[in-house]
């Protein structure tokens, strides 16, 4: 029995289901948000613009085009081969991507804001502007948008979804502002809640919405029976600052700016529960997800982890967390020791994969007796990155992320 020190709120009947890291791609900029859509992800890469990559394999995402946008690329939708990017100081851009190789830029409109986030809903774009609240404009032509209304939120407006003839937009200090959009052009605020902590961003999916609230976890609110007055239900508190959320299936996953990515069990919204995580190698900023995959914006990278059940997938594709305990320097330089404890004695592997997925190397495979136990990892002739070490023993395999600089 291997003795663990990491804290996983799990239940018994999913303690098996894990997320997977299976490919990446460094990147130039810093991904914010993603949007996926047949078999391209679009990011806005923050300083370097529109980044498109092909996951067609997700083992082998690979860059294919770049746009730079010449401001700060923060947020991403697409709406058949449309996408909308909302690019801070900058405003709107509109691209044409049916040809994911060589996007066309359509149209550009500066927000009187910061643009933050957007939502196309129908004719209609619905933009988070920041210091300026909520901007509408009419899209009927996509080369000429046009502004028709603009309404402050009471605080900083971060994140925007919309659904029917409601718009909610998450305001940081102010909290859930819900708008009546039946008349874009007249809209009005039906209710407002707030939250007690920094309301970032939101989404929605089956009469719910998701409100990640920066250091109060996801807030779900149910929208089924009055979507003017959206109703409190339940909250997944994660382990810090929650930036981001997407929802696929009965899970949701979260972009947390500690825990790197979190998955929750939604299948009763009213007690959400957490069931595994992924401590990314960066600042988790943004992810979409598409069950059983997550796509993951995340500082200098672009992440694809795999949701599945670990029980029934080769063990040296799946890399499993757990606790690796030492003194020892993390980030390490050339070597480093591994220390792992067992109740009693046992046949232990102890494997080492990139971040792919992939292993790459085996420190011991042999009999161990009961008690403490410290290997050496001799990684002079590996390249710097981040790595998996996977302990297995008596049936039970856990890993720690080590990462390598030199």
């Amino acid at each position: 029995m291997i003795i663990i020190l990491l804290a996983i709120t799990v239940s018994m009947a999913e303690a098996s289901w894990r997320l997977v890291p299976i490919g990446s791609v460094s990147n130039n900029g810093s991904p914010h948000d993603v949007f996926v859509s047949g078999g391209y992800a679009y990011l806005g890469d923050w300083d370097v613009g529109l980044s498109i990559i092909n996951v067609v394999d997700p083992y082998n995402p690979e860059r294919v085009s770049l746009y730079n946008t010449d401001g700060l690329a923060n947020s991403t939708f697409m709406v058949g081969n449309t996408i909308f990017e909302a690019d801070w100081s900058r405003g709107i851009n509109i691209f044409d991507v049916s040809t994911p190789l060589t996007p066309i830029r359509l149209s550009n409109w500066e927000s009187p804001g910061t643009a933050y986030n957007l939502y196309p809903m129908g004719n209609y774009l619905y933009m988070a502007d920041f210091n300026r609240g909520l901007q509408i404009l009419d899209i009927t032509s996509l080369i000429y948008p046009v502004a028709i209304g603009s309404y402050l939120t009471g605080g900083f407006a971060c994140g925007v979804w919309g659904s029917g003839n409601n718009v909610y937009v998450a305001s940081s200090a102010s909290g859930l502002v819900t708008f009546d959009v039946t008349n874009p052009d007249s809209a009005f605020i039906t209710d407002s809640y707030h939250t007690g902590a920094i309301a970032f961003n939101i989404t929605g999916n089956n009469g719910y919405l998701y409100l990640s609230n920066g250091l109060g976890g996801v807030m779900i609110f149910s929208i089924q029976s009055d979507p003017s007055h959206p109703s409190l239900v339940g909250t997944l508190h994660t382990p810090g600052f929650a930036n981001d959320a997407a929802v696929s299936d009965t899970f949701i996953y979260v972009a947390d700016e500690t825990a790197g990515v979190v998955v929750g069990s939604i299948s009763d919204p009213s007690t959400p529960y957490i069931i595994d995580t992924f401590d990314s190698p960066g600042i988790a900023k943004g992810l979409f997800a598409a069950h059983p995959y997550v796509y993951v914006g995340d500082n200098d990278s672009f992440i694809i982890l795999l949701f599945t059940d670990a029980s029934g997938i080769d063990d040296e594709l799946t890399p499993i967390a757990f606790e690796l305990r030492g003194s020892y320097p993390n980030p390490f330089n050339a070597a480093c020791n591994v220390e792992f404890s067992l109740f009693e004695g046992g046949h232990v592997s102890l494997d080492i994969y990139n971040l792919c997925g992939q292993k790459i190397g085996n420190l011991a495979d042999s009999y161990f007796g009961a008690g403490d136990h410290s290997i050496s990892w001799d990684a002079s002739d590996s390249p710097s990155g981040v790595y998996f070490v996977k302990l297995t023993s008596a049936g039970q395999s856990r890993t720690i992320k080590a990462t390598l600089l030199k």
